[in-house]
């Protein structure tokens, strides 16, 4: 596909992203639709592979944001970054910032492309990711046990924190006509939004079957677990999801503890009471902060669950996941991030390291 754009006065934002477009909105969707008001942004999707047939790029704008959805389709093995050096090329794409979120993504980087800037937006609390320290330019955090880890690693690293799409999900605490799919679903309900994060599938049986009486509703894909009382519903949009949540009784997150979860202030947002497993930083942070309770075994995970639906949405805890939320727009999120961008692109020098941004510094009394 040729393009026809003039080389813009600004530079623009190639993004190499683990996720696809077309799933829920995550961090990346988010930032990528918020830098597109601005920039020309290119979503670099991971390649399909496809055994047997010519490789080539799909390439579509998003005509809700503007962003360029990128999809390698290549055989296995197909060195997909001399496919978008050609793509690159005819774009006019000469110095863009360079967006990435795991490490391989630099292997997809055409050596004829010189980027103004590499950012890393990182969750990772583990090692592993070394080679993209090393060519990062500018490090985002996404919690502060991120930036704990790699802070000591990198001279300019600095936290920004998931953001809520608040209004959207602020009319969940409306009571809502039920979609015809749950309407039919006894009480009580506990849902979970597949978005990001592993279903510990072993924890699910266990919670099911010990509390028959519970309905557990999944939103996303259907696995192989099938019991009277767990309905998965399949995927859903983005718009309907708080139509959904206004029929919960809790937000569940029997995830796998190496899994990153998604979805958490979204739950908060919708005034919905959170059980979750203690897995990653980001979920550890919010049980620290009183607004998520957090379980391990089956025993536990019901324990919390049942105090969370009878006590968890007093008032004097909706007073405190509000104060919280009030800081976290998606805008503030991304104001933040292109600030430091802009500040480097201009020769200002480097952003100010974040403090050791430590649990007493996110307190909701501090919001």
């Amino acid at each position: 596909m040729m393009h026809t754009t003039q080389l813009p006065t600004i530079h623009d934002v190639v993004c190499f992203s683990d996720s696809r477009w077309s799933e829920l909105p995550g961090r990346t969707h988010h930032l990528m639709s918020r830098f597109a008001r601005r920039r020309r942004v290119f979503y670099i999707q991971t390649p399909v592979h496809e055994t047997g047939r010519a490789p080539n790029l799909k390439s579509e704008i998003c005509p809700r944001t503007g962003v360029h959805v990128v999809t390698p389709q290549v055989p296995p093995g197909w060195p997909v970054n001399d496919l978008l050096a050609g793509f690159f090329a005819s774009a006019q794409i000469h110095r863009p910032v360079v967006w990435v979120c795991q490490q391989e993504a630099l292997d997809y980087l055409p050596s004829t492309v010189s980027p103004a800037l590499i950012v890393y937006d990182c969750s990772l609390e583990s090692d592993g990711d070394s080679r993209i320290l090393q060519a990062a330019d500018l490090v985002f955090a996404t919690n502060a046990r991120a930036y704990q880890a790699k802070s000591r690693l990198h001279p300019n690293v600095q936290v920004v924190r998931d953001g809520v799409d608040l209004w959207h999900f602020l009319s969940a605490r409306a009571r809502r006509e039920d979609p015809v799919d749950q309407k039919d679903i006894p009480r009580p309900r506990l849902g979970y939004v597949c978005a990001g994060g592993e279903l510990d599938l072993e924890l699910l049986q266990g919670i099911a079957e010990r509390r028959p009486e519970w309905q557990l509703v999944v939103i996303g894909p259907p696995a192989k677990l099938a019991l009277p009382n767990l309905h998965w519903l399949g995927e859903k949009s983005y718009e309907d999801l708080p139509r959904y949540l206004s029929g919960w009784d809790l937000a569940m997150m029997p995830l796998r503890l190496d899994a990153t979860p998604g979805m958490i202030a979204e739950y908060l947002a919708a005034g919905l009471p959170v059980v979750g497993t203690p897995g990653s930083g980001l979920i550890a942070h919010y049980g620290e902060l009183g607004l998520v309770r957090l379980a391990s075994t089956v025993d536990e995970f019901i324990a919390e669950a049942e105090y969370a639906m009878l006590f968890g949405m007093s008032l004097k805890w909706r007073e405190r996941a509000d104060r919280f939320l009030e800081s976290m727009d998606w805008d503030q999120s991304w104001s933040a991030m292109n600030r430091a961008i802009e500040n480097h692109l201009s020769g200002t020098g480097r952003f100010a390291p974040s403090p050791d941004p430590g649990p007493s510094q996110f307190t909701p009394a501090a919001h």
